[in-house]
């Protein structure tokens, strides 16, 4: 049979998970901010996405002791990679759930904000980032609480910063008063009336 020492093989298999997540995570930044992202964009409606990554991550949140709720309206269009946008959303719900305590809302909306432009924020009720904090938390390897319990690389924010400028879109961070929200902004596709 097989023999070994088992404490060492249960803290080398999260450490390597970890590495192995890192690794991931720093390869699909690369991709999204190489040039042939934008080749793979599609005319959607953006109510699609924005719904089932809420759908998804409803009941993880639920679980966690939080209330998730969205308004997604239907029949905005833009020129995006799907699975992108929803990586980049689920990363700032994971954020939602993993930095905020028990009985924290989170909101997510979806809406055309001019004809050229689309808005998505996702507000939490939770404790926040500070002003200074807020710019500094979406570079990478950033994370403001080092000795957290949970996992994490600090490259979450700075993926979903990727996703937005591969859009031709941007993000950033507000205060939710209180709270935090998060606000990307995406070029609208022009439907002609």
């Amino acid at each position: 049979g097989r023999s070994g020492n088992h404490a060492e093989d249960a803290g080398a298999r999260p450490r390597a998970n970890a590495v192995i997540s890192l690794f991931a995570a720093m390869l699909r930044i690369a991709e999204v901010e190489g040039t042939a992202v934008a080749r793979k964009f599609q005319e959607i409606d953006l109510s699609q996405p924005v719904t089932t990554i809420c759908e998804m991550s409803a009941p993880s949140l639920e679980d966690g002791g939080h209330t998730l709720g969205w308004t997604v309206p239907d029949g905005i269009a833009i020129q995006s990679d799907p699975e992108l946008l929803m990586q980049a959303l689920g990363n700032l719900l994971d954020n939602a759930l993993i930095h905020t305590p028990t009985g924290t809302r989170i909101d997510v909306l979806l809406e055309r904000q001019t004809d050229r432009s689309v808005r998505i924020c996702v507000a939490d009720t939770g404790p926040g980032i500070t002003e200074g904090d807020r710019e500094r938390v979406v570079r990478r390897f950033v994370t403001l609480d080092p000795g957290r319990s949970r996992p994490g690389h600090g490259l979450g924010l700075n993926l979903v910063a990727a996703v937005m400028k591969a859009h031709g879109g941007w993000f950033r961070l507000a205060d939710n008063a209180p709270g935090l929200i998060a606000i990307l902004i995406l070029p609208a596709t022009l439907v002609d009336t």
